[in-house]
């Protein structure tokens, strides 16, 4: 050391700073996510319903919430440019793989000589409730000639 001159500490790392300012950010961003996914479950159900048929929608929007929570658990959700875009994405893949999975299935009850489910099935949209409901409500409204 020299006299006469002050000595100088190196700065502080700002790191841990930083990070803890990023704390709940990411927790926020990761909560948004989170409600967004619930909050319009009845889109990401039509989305998916564009893929599969009804009976797997449950299923695929099941699987998807289990893939996105994995994704917020393990990264940073404020990477993504368009979360909506990302749940779409994800309800999609998810209904695809629903649908590879059917088959699969029903590939191997063939080989064992039972059809599967899909073959055997009555009309799904004649005994879904829903069909019923609104043909109750018709029945009611119209005449007998117009239905």
């Amino acid at each position: 050391m020299t006299p006469g001159r002050a000595q100088t500490q190196a700065p502080a790392p700002r790191a841990p700073l930083r990070a803890r300012a990023a704390a709940p950010a990411k927790a926020k961003a990761k909560a948004t996510m989170l409600q967004r996914l619930t909050d319009r479950q009845t889109y990401w159900y039509a989305v998916i319903r564009r893929q599969v048929p009804e009976r797997y929608v449950d299923d695929a929007y099941g699987n998807a919430c289990v893939r996105i929570t994995e994704y917020v658990a393990e990264h940073d959700p404020r990477t993504l440019r368009n979360v909506d875009a990302y749940i779409a994405k994800i309800c999609i893949n998810c209904a695809i793989d629903q649908l590879r999975r059917t088959k699969a299935e029903a590939k191997t009850l063939v080989k064992l000589g039972t059809l599967p489910e899909t073959l055997v099935d009555e009309d799904s949209v004649v005994t879904s409730e829903r069909y019923l409901v609104v043909r109750e409500v018709l029945a009611g409204v119209l005449t007998e000639r117009q239905h």
